[in-house]
């Protein structure tokens, strides 16, 4: 039998360093593991939750696609703003003059949900939060409500989340998505095009193939029409000039009036946000 041998000195406590150093890295593979599970369950939350967020928007524009057929389907309709009322029923809170309602025009009058309109009577505001034909008189919500129209669609010159204008916001009740257990919430709200001044047509006087007396006539016509991309009077945009080089006809959006030889600034375009299209 031979005797064990003498280990050296130096080679004392190597197992040891081994095994510190086997429990270090798995330590560190544990905790790696733990931190891509946390952040695999962050962003499978978050996916979640932002794929809720995209359902509700497209049920809120659903929603808002059908009132607006139900109420403009028929031709016998016409739409404005609360604005028009401002001779006769002014609305309460100046935001309030930017819903649209849509009033009967046909003679006969319409049934509509078991509801008999008459001529000239509103149907309703096309805006998610309905409540009456009187919400016009009504405050624009603060509680439990989402601002539709503000800061980034409206000027906002200091910067500070915050349209300069007050009075041109937009605020809509958030309406509920099922009442036992609820997914979320929706608002929605339909802004009149009819009663913005559209800027991409263009002065076909401008037009070079034409003769003089073609010149002439176009001239006159594009004069007595009001439907011409003209905006230099209004204040803040008297240098656009959109005929020349027929920029009206390029136009897309009325940020696009940016785009023009002497350009406004955007918060100036904003400022026209309900006006221009």
């Amino acid at each position: 039998m031979n005797p064990p041998k003498n280990i050296p000195e130096n080679c004392q406590g190597f197992a040891l360093i081994i095994a510190l150093s086997l429990m270090a890295f798995v330590l560190l593979l544990l905790l790696s593991i733990t931190t891509l599970v946390q952040v695999e369950t962050q962003s499978a939350q978050i996916r979640v939750t932002q794929t809720e967020a995209e359902q509700n928007a497209l049920l809120g524009l659903q929603q808002a696609l059908g009132a607006l057929q139900v109420a403009m389907g028929p031709d016998q309709r016409i739409s404005a703003t609360a604005d028009v009322l401002a001779a006769t029923d002014p609305p309460t809170d100046p935001s309030r003059k930017h819903l649209t309602g849509v009033w009967v025009s046909d003679p006969a009058g319409v049934s509509l949900n078991g509801t008999t309109y008459a001529e000239g009577e509103l149907l309703r505001w096309l805006v998610s939060d309905f409540q009456g034909v009187n919400d016009h008189q009504s405050a624009a919500p603060t509680v439990g409500a989402v601002t539709l129209v503000g800061a980034g669609s409206l000027a906002d010159a200091d910067n500070n989340g915050v349209a300069d204008d007050l009075d041109k916001m937009v605020r809509v009740g958030l309406t509920q998505i099922g009442s036992d257990q609820p997914s979320g919430n929706y608002a929605w709200w339909i802004g009149d095009e009819g009663v913005k001044a559209c800027i991409n047509f263009s002065d076909a006087s401008q037009d070079s193939e034409l003769g003089p007396n073609e010149k002439k006539q176009a001239a006159l016509q594009t004069f007595a029409s009001s439907a011409r991309g003209q905006v230099a009077s209004l204040t803040g945009l008297a240098t656009v000039d959109l005929q020349s080089g027929g920029l009206a006809d390029k136009l897309l959006d009325p940020y696009d009036m940016t785009l023009a030889t002497s350009p406004p600034s955007t918060d100036q375009v904003k400022a026209y946000f309900h006006d221009l299209t």
